[in-house]
């Protein structure tokens, strides 16, 4: 599970030098093309903020040693 947070958390790592140039990363996914409704996914700057905070936060999480 930890490698799941840590994977997302690099990810977006590695996309915080296009959101600081001022671009927006959009993604679109065919949901229920016959309907033409699809799913769009959007980062600015914001959700990469919190991205990185939720991820980085469950990294910590997973990684840090329980004391009993």
């Amino acid at each position: 599970m930890a490698t799941i947070h840590l994977g997302a958390f690099v990810y977006f790592f590695s996309k915080i030098k296009e959101i600081a140039s001022g671009e927006i990363i959009n993604d679109t996914i065919a949901w229920i093309p016959q309907l033409g409704i699809n799913i769009e996914l959007v980062l600015g700057g914001l959700g990469l903020a919190f991205a990185l905070l939720i991820t980085g936060t469950g990294v910590l999480v997973f990684f840090t040693p329980m004391h009993t």
